[in-house]
């Protein structure tokens, strides 16, 4: 799966929002990588953490979120960075944890459940999720997926395109030709 195609259609679904808050987003497209897993959960980790993003930004502020992407050895990791609330140190692995919110439910909607789905998508995909924050000042969120072989990534691409049969469903299509 195409990373600039999950975090545009994240973008996407996340418009009325951007548009309500005036955000003004950060994003080069450009030389991203492919993504192992489900289009769905993909587009789930990132909308979950872009929302959050524009949820938590400070009353009277416009939220700048800048969402980059590096490579390191092992992983391909994508940062989202806001100009939010931020977190105090002493809730930054705790919110992680599901049903854990931070403010009440009359400051900002949500269940809690965001970050700890996130946290699961990542883990079932062989990544990690971590942050850092300054409160006042934003937060940074680090989604690092594992990384893979180009060939892992063709062979996984190659293996929906074909046919369930296979090539014995292409040689009798041709003996049957004869």
């Amino acid at each position: 799966m195409e990373a600039r195609a999950v975090i545009q259609g994240s973008l996407d679904n996340l418009y009325a929002e951007i548009q309500d808050r005036n955000a003004v987003i950060h994003f080069n497209d450009q030389h991203l990588p492919k993504l192992i897993g489900q289009k769905g959960q993909l587009m789930q980790l990132f909308q979950n953490i872009i929302a959050n993003s524009l949820k938590y930004s400070a009353p009277q502020t416009v939220p700048i979120i800048d969402i980059s992407h590096i490579e390191e050895a092992d992983f391909q990791v994508f940062s989202i960075k806001d100009n939010g609330i931020g977190i105090a140190p002493e809730d930054q692995e705790k919110i992680f944890q599901p049903f854990i919110r931070l403010h009440d439910s009359s400051t900002y909607e949500g269940f809690g459940l965001g970050l700890s789905y996130c946290q699961q998508i990542m883990q079932k995909m062989g990544g990690k999720i971590t942050l850092t924050s300054t409160p006042g000042r934003g937060t940074t969120v680090f989604l690092k997926f594992a990384k893979t072989k180009e060939s892992e990534l063709d062979r996984s691409a190659a293996k929906k395109e074909k046919h369930p049969l296979g090539k014995r469903f292409s040689a009798q299509v041709r003996a049957a030709s004869f």
